[in-house]
């Protein structure tokens, strides 16, 4: 379930940066009330409620995958404190480009800790298969 959800919302990552350049675009490109009025009638759609809300699953996915992880014995659980708490600290403090960096970088743990794990499998398979 929460590699689900995490691919559901990395999906649409390309698709909001190039959103963020596009609505940038407008702003620089049209006069302010033509660039208000074509970025409310995008953002007015009822697709876009509901797209706007897919990379927000990435909060739930990260924790319900460690677990998942955890539970196999592939990670350990204090790991899950590296999926928790750097998205709690986020909501809690104010924002500081340099803090929210770090904080960030801190969350990506478990992702680096997931690919790593995932070499040292690949790399154990293959000795046993080559041996």
């Amino acid at each position: 379930v929460g590699a689900l959800l995490a691919t559901l919302s990395h999906a649409l990552v390309s698709g909001w940066v190039l959103f963020d350049f596009w609505t940038m675009t407008i702003g620089l490109e049209l006069d302010p009330a033509t660039a208000v009025a074509v970025s409310e009638a995008v953002q007015g759609g009822s697709v876009f409620g509901v797209l706007s809300m897919l990379p927000m699953l990435n909060l739930i996915a990260t924790p319900l995958v460690t677990v998942g992880l955890a539970r196999a014995g592939v990670v350990p659980w204090w790991l899950l404190a590296f999926a928790i708490v750097p998205t709690v600290v986020m909501f809690v403090v104010p924002f500081t480009p340099v803090l929210f960096a770090v904080i960030t970088a801190v969350g990506f743990v478990p992702a680096v800790w997931f690919g790593v794990a995932i070499l040292h499998r690949v790399r154990a398979e293959r000795a046993v298969t080559a041996g």
